[in-house]
């Protein structure tokens, strides 16, 4: 848990010079670093899970039947999904306790349709729309990382207000960790929520850099405020720019699993994680990350709508090759 003024005292100590950037962009990090560490206590973090567990609602409520809204409340519906959500109506597609809940609840949706599917991220695009991001009309949106991103093309894409899928992140990272940390940020009320989208990519244009690194060689101003390393001090691991314990939520790995132990609190959204959390276990290297093959097949089903990269024609694979090589499927 670190106040604010102690966020203060170390971003001075490791970015000389970040006063004289902006005043206000010093206090707003520093407003953020005491935010997911914990040191606003949780009234505001849980304010916000609060509001992204209700959109996820709205999402699925609106797919439902009218004559449904009429026998059941809100309440009882929310309940309703949350208790479907937590029974494995997310669970991946193959999933025989998702097909049963699915083929349920089918008959009550508008559509037919499984109302469970895309509703995380119809919820936080619906959210970020009215933050002002600016490219988020813009088909590079939300680019899905599938491996190790090159800092500098990461950087410039959050100082272009993008948002991304980390595909390419181990499990325990999690795909949508970021976004919601800065969902957060935003709807926690700590800062102007106006303001949040401008923070955010000045954030991504910060050229100053800790002299300092921590353990993978990461010294920008974004890895002190979302993407800490967890403290490994029992492992022999450096102990530069690490989480401070497992509420510091600057470190993605502890947030990921907080957000997928609360079923209770948040049903819908803590369901979702904890389905891909073990969707994505099943797919790993030795290292705990998605492995190379995994991602070209991934890559080869979004972009060519095929199952596996091996179904491709060789100028298609070579296509494939490179996009992993670069980490960034657009």
């Amino acid at each position: 848990m670190a106040s604010k003024e102690n966020v203060r005292k170390h971003l001075l100590e490791e970015f000389a010079g970040i006063a004289a950037v902006d005043g206000d962009f010093l206090d707003a990090c520093a407003t953020i670093g005491a935010l997911l560490s914990g040191g606003l206590e949780r009234g505001p973090i849980d304010k916000a899970l609060g509001v992204l567990e209700k959109l996820m609602f709205e999402v699925i409520d609106e797919r439902l039947k009218p004559d449904l809204k009429q026998q059941l409340e809100s309440g009882q519906r929310q309940a309703t999904m949350g208790n479907a959500a937590k029974g494995g109506a997310f669970n991946h597609k193959g999933d025989l306790t998702r097909q049963d809940i699915a083929k349920q609840v089918k008959t009550q949706t508008i559509s037919g349709e499984d109302p469970f599917s895309k509703v995380l991220v119809t919820a936080l695009e619906r959210f970020e729309k009215n933050l002002n991001y600016p490219v988020n009309k813009d088909q590079f949106f939300h680019p899905r990382y599938v491996g190790f991103v090159k800092p500098k093309t990461f950087l410039d894409n959050i100082a272009q207000g993008a948002h991304w899928k980390d595909v390419g992140a181990s499990p325990d990272h999690g795909e949508f960790t970021h976004r919601i940390q800065w969902f957060v940020i935003a709807a926690s009320g700590v800062l102007p929520t106006h303001k949040v989208s401008a923070i955010y990519r000045e954030v991504g244009q910060c050229k100053l850099s800790a002299p300092n690194k921590d353990r993978f060689k990461q010294g920008a101003l974004w890895a002190r405020l979302c993407d800490r390393p967890m403290n490994l001090q029992s492992l022999g691991e450096g102990q530069i720019g690490v989480a401070e314990s497992n509420d510091d939520y600057r470190c993605p790995e502890h947030f990921n699993a907080y957000l997928r132990s609360a079923q209770q609190a948040y049903p819908l959204l803590s369901s979702f994680l904890k389905a891909r959390h073990e969707k994505r276990s099943m797919v790993v290297d030795s290292n705990n990350f998605p492995s190379q093959p995994i991602m070209k097949d991934y890559c080869a089903k979004k972009k060519y709508k095929v199952k596996k990269y091996n179904d491709l024609n060789e100028l298609a694979r070579k296509d494939i090759d490179e996009i992993v090589k670069s980490a960034v499927l657009a």
